[in-house]
């Protein structure tokens, strides 16, 4: 059966062996037959605000009303925006619905909408994303290192970012503390019972370094923040795929 697991969270499991996803809860943005791309939901930027990448990024002078914090969302491309919303709101550019009530928008206005106090009722700005080549997120969920479960919008938006991994475990009938770096097949089983081991993958230590051409963009189409990056052939498609998401191309 063709696994599809978009609009869900990824939970990582301890001892995945790869500390930049250490007790992560990645929400799933995009799964098919050329890779996977999510965002980390629970790992604040510290210190970096909006307002902070409003400067970077508008010619607009404005103050930032919002207070919204930055969340790192992943490896590859740290320069790169994108906001994880509520789906009342719609870029007059772009948004795209990932789940009836959860949308992603990677187009300027969004920011200056929510500086201004116009934006969606909730939202999360991240930097940067998580990305799997093809078949690679299956492989590592079959390795146990990863727990999926559903895209609560509580758990995405409502939540402290150090509730959201306990929650989200919790969610699936999984007690955090009964799980263990060195938990193998049986202690999954016994912890997650039968059903929830099938969800459990492995580290996701081969994310790949590319460059996906999406993001914020000012209204004239140009990227203002970006940075010579290397470029991985293998990723083609994958790049190329999340630029579709983003942008609804």
């Amino acid at each position: 059966m063709k696994m599809d697991l978009t609009g869900q969270l990824l939970v990582a499991m301890p001892g995945m062996g790869d500390p930049r996803f250490d007790h992560s809860v990645i929400f799933i943005c995009s799964h098919d037959d050329e890779g996977a791309m999510g965002l980390i939901v629970n790992k604040p930027a510290a210190d970096l605000k909006l307002g902070d990448v409003l400067d970077r990024l508008s010619d607009v002078d404005m103050d930032d009303v919002s207070g919204l914090g930055v969340h790192v969302g992943g490896p590859v491309e740290t320069e790169r925006g994108f906001v994880l919303h509520s789906a009342e709101y719609r870029s007059v550019m772009q948004t795209t619905d990932i789940t009836d009530g959860v949308a992603m928008t990677a187009t300027l206005d969004i920011l200056e909408d929510i500086a201004r106090g116009k934006g969606p009722r909730r939202a999360m700005l991240m930097l940067g994303y998580a990305g799997w080549a093809a078949g690679q997120l299956g492989v590592e969920i079959a390795q146990n290192g990863w727990l999926t479960c559903q895209g609560d919008s509580a758990i995405l938006f409502d939540l402290p970012d150090a509730r959201k991994w306990e929650a989200a475990l919790t969610s699936i009938g999984v007690d955090p503390l009964g799980l263990s770096a060195t938990a193998g097949r049986a202690g999954l089983a016994r912890i997650c019972g039968a059903k929830a081991l099938t969800r459990c993958g492995r580290s996701a230590q081969t994310v790949i370094d590319g460059t996906a051409q999406t993001g914020f963009r000012d209204r004239g189409h140009r990227n203002r923040l970006s940075q010579p990056v290397k470029r991985v052939q293998s990723v083609k498609q994958m790049r190329r795929r999340f630029h579709q998401i983003a942008t609804g191309r």
